[in-house]
């Protein structure tokens, strides 16, 4: 495995070019310290905190840590400030310290929120971050209480193999997977109600909605065709 260690934009230039690749790069970057708009919204400047989970949460609610890493964020001048992963439902959770928005922690998160936009006014920019919500189903990936819990969409063999997860393992099904619709728009309307300035809606990384775009060997409306 080629380990990618580049002290510099002239190696990667250099390493790209021996392959026959073209990357071009830019020494100036103080384009990106001016303010832009993002959906009607103007942001301090162009730089994102882009979403990483820290598997911190308490019962699916922001702790301490929580806090702290997206206060630091803010506080550090990024105009946009992604949050990591937050699962729509109990059973979609990829661990235990995964964050879960609930009707009962609404609060919590809307807490969070005031604190990155007060953090983003303490920032070199004093102003306040847009700060974006990202929602999950962890699908194939799910765990609860330290235990494997996959829902799995299609079969995929090696993946199967590596989870073991077995191939008679039930998929699940079509009515379920309706019923995320309005478990999504739920999860989207408390990210409003906390004051969060949008969602993102996750699908990549293997997760339930990524796994769906490729389930071409799953029978019924959610398979088959990739218009399904």
């Amino acid at each position: 495995m080629h380990r990618l260690r580049y002290q510099s934009a002239e190696e990667i230039q250099r390493d790209s070019a021996e392959q026959g690749l073209w990357l071009s790069a830019q020494a100036e970057v103080d384009v990106l310290l001016q303010p832009c708009r993002v959906a009607g919204r103007e942001l301090p400047n162009a730089f994102v905190s882009l979403p990483m989970e820290g598997c911190d949460a308490l019962a699916g609610s922001p702790s301490d840590l929580t806090f702290r890493k997206y206060e630091r964020m803010a506080r550090g001048g990024f105009g946009l400030v992604w949050l990591e992963a937050v699962s729509v439902c109990e059973e979609g959770k990829s661990n235990d310290g995964q964050l879960y928005l609930r009707e009962d922690n609404v609060d919590d998160f809307r807490l969070l929120n005031e604190r990155i936009l007060q953090s983003g006014l303490e920032s070199p920019f004093g102003k306040e971050p847009l700060t974006v919500l990202q929602l999950n189903h962890s699908g194939r990936y799910a765990n609860l209480h330290k235990r494997e819990a996959a829902m799995v969409a299609t079969h995929k063999p090696p993946l199967d193999q590596k989870r073991g997860i077995e191939p008679t393992r039930p998929l699940v099904s079509d009515d379920y997977l309706d019923s995320l619709v309005d478990v999504y728009l739920h999860s989207a309307r408390l990210a409003k109600r906390a004051g969060f300035a949008a969602v993102d809606i996750k699908a990549c990384h293997g997760y339930l909605l990524g796994e769906l775009l490729s389930a071409y060997e799953r029978s019924g409306k959610h398979g088959g065709v990739y218009e399904n």
